[in-house]
């Protein structure tokens, strides 16, 4: 099926009233996948950013939000002034180093509640009202990781459905970033759209 195709089913499965109340997944927020290819982002962002604009001028009783998770990295570090630290901590650490130190800063390898995008999306949200899109996660690579980032939602987070929008490949069971890096297994998430 061709992407297109795939983007224009998002809304009617989003505006089922099943998907909104976490019907049929043991009552748990439910997590979702929607894959594509990566040289496809900027299409797919767009595409996700119209359908907001929609969805949230025309419903009452739900709307999206949506969390660019290299965007949230990014203005956390230049609200703190962090972004020429950075430069030179790379110079000195190397980019393992800097990653270390941008994970660390924000606690996003914590499963506890001070993971600062966990809590910003947390503090953003809206129980039973909202679905959330997570964008940006191919560019925010390797500093945040979808299994990761899942993994530590599904401990912390409870209010909404999430759709995670990956660059790459999803089967149901394995997650292939930028569909060249094979990641562990996550078997929590739904394909969104098949």
């Amino acid at each position: 099926m061709e992407l297109s195709e795939r983007l224009g089913k998002i809304k009617n499965i989003i505006t089922n009233s099943n998907f909104l109340n976490k019907t049929g997944n043991a009552n748990e927020v439910s997590y979702f996948i929607f894959d594509y290819p990566p040289d496809k982002d900027i299409i797919v962002e767009d595409y996700i950013q119209r359908l907001a604009t929609e969805i949230n001028g025309m419903e009452k009783d739900m709307q999206i939000k949506i969390f660019d998770i290299y965007g949230l990295i990014m203005d956390y570090l230049k609200d703190k002034k962090y972004i020429d630290k950075c430069i030179l901590l790379e110079q000195k650490k190397g980019s393992a180093g800097l990653i270390k130190a941008i994970k660390d800063t924000l606690h996003l390898d914590s499963d506890g509640d001070d993971n600062y995008i966990v809590n910003h999306i947390d503090e953003n949200t809206i129980q039973d009202k909202d679905i959330v899109f997570l964008v940006g996660v191919g560019r925010a690579f390797p500093i945040v990781r979808v299994r990761e980032l899942l993994s530590v939602l599904n401990n912390l987070y409870t209010k909404c459905p999430i759709v995670l929008m990956l660059p790459g490949s999803y089967d149901g069971q394995h997650v292939t970033a930028f569909n060249k890096l094979k990641m562990e297994n996550y078997y929590r998430a739904f394909k969104l759209v098949q």
